[in-house]
Order: structure tokens, then sequence, then C-alpha cells
């Protein structure tokens, strides 16, 4: 029986950057934080001319943007014989249903990009939205919040499914359970009495033994 995942990282490629952006690529990738493994994943590409007819937007600057990325994620984009946009929106809805389960969290880079512009697209198709609302989750608030770790990029920038894999490891990276770099030995209004670095059972032991202090274990943050 094939995994059924709890938590998707979804990357779209648009001609434009508000609510109604004109979308020209839909990428998602399952992923499994506890497990630090990505899963299956799915692409596709979207016809520019259908996305403007159901009422997506193309911003100037966004286009402009465009001409100075890469030469394969621009060919990509501009390559004949992408989908219909209801179709294509179809079956993004019916691949995460079949992969996913029913209360799947879905992660987008930013809280009013991603996941607005795609559940927008779905109003406006008079489609259902195959996740709700309460599951939408922002990658890019974790990764201000975890500056020290760096993103390495899987395929090609700018490319929807190759950006929602570099995310989504990036991810599991930054919130995987992590061991303790050592132990504190803490006062109990909250210092720092002494430190033990190791991870062994000989400085818990150490730790433990410390008179009239409260043991925590603690990571080393970057000065």
């Amino acid at each position: 029986m094939s995994k059924i995942y709890s938590n998707v990282m979804l990357d779209l490629e648009t001609m434009g950057n508000g609510p109604d952006a004109a979308i020209v690529a839909i990428g998602v990738i399952t992923f499994d934080i506890e497990g630090g493994e990505l899963g299956p994943g799915y692409y596709n590409r979207v016809s520019l001319e259908s996305s403007v007819q159901g009422g997506g937007v193309i911003d100037a600057g966004t286009v402009s943007w465009w001409l100075q990325q890469g030469a394969e994620a621009r060919q990509e984009i501009a390559r004949p014989g992408g989908l219909r946009i209801a179709d294509a929106l179809h079956q993004t809805a019916e691949w995460i249903g079949n992969t996913c389960e029913e209360g799947v969290q879905v992660w987008g880079n930013g809280a009013s990009f991603d996941n607005v512009i795609l559940r927008g697209a779905y109003q406006r198709a008079g489609q259902t939205c195959p996740w709700s609302w309460w599951n939408d989750r922002c990658y890019r608030t974790v990764k201000a919040m975890h500056r020290d770790v760096p993103i390495e990029r899987i395929g090609t920038h700018h490319n929807a499914l190759s950006d929602a894999a570099s995310q989504a490891a990036h991810l599991i990276k930054m919130l995987a359970p992590r061991p303790p770099d050592g132990w504190a030995v803490m006062s109990e209004d909250g210092r720092i009495i002494t430190w033990y670095p190791q991870q062994d059972h000989a400085s818990i032991s150490a730790a433990q033994q410390y008179p009239g202090a409260i043991l925590r274990a603690m990571r080393l943050e970057p000065q």
C-alpha cells in the first residue's frame, strides 16, 4: 500500500504577483518531516491563454522579471502543449486526493502567494479546492526563523516542481527533530550555571548530579 502523506509543498509559476495571478505551472511534492524524506510529486504546465480566459491576471513587472531568468526555466513555461487551467486544477486535486490524507497541510512560499492564488483559481473555475484553508502553512515564515539553515537547490530554479522539492527539503532540514548540542545546568531563575557540551551518557549523569539545579537539553544557537 502506498504511503499517505500529511504535508505537501506547493509552488506555482505565474505571470503576476497578485491573488488573481495567471498560472503557467503547478508543482507539488509530498514530504515527511519526521522521516526526513521527500515523497512523490506532481507537475504540469498550464496554458497561459487558458489562465487568462479563466480570470488570471498578467502583470507587466512579472513578465519583465521572467525575461531576466535562466533560459531553461523560461523555455519550460514557453513550450507549447500546456494544459487548460480547468484540467490542470482537476488533475492537481485528484493527485492530492489520492496521495495525501484528508487533512493535508499545504505549504507555500508566502502567506499571500501560492496557496491564495491556487485557491482563487479553483473558485473561479467552480471547482473545490483540495485542502481546507485552515491547513494553509507558510514556508517563508519558517525560513525567516531559521536564517542559519541554507537551502540547497534541486533541479532548475524557477521550475515549479524543482522549487517545491528544494523548499520541502529545506523545510525538513529546519523542522526535523534534532538532538541537543549539550546539557545546561540551570538555576531556578533561568541562569545557566554550567554547560556540558557532550551528548553522551557520562555528561548527562554529571549534569544530573549538580546540586540544587535544573537539567535542560539545549541547542547552541549561532552568535
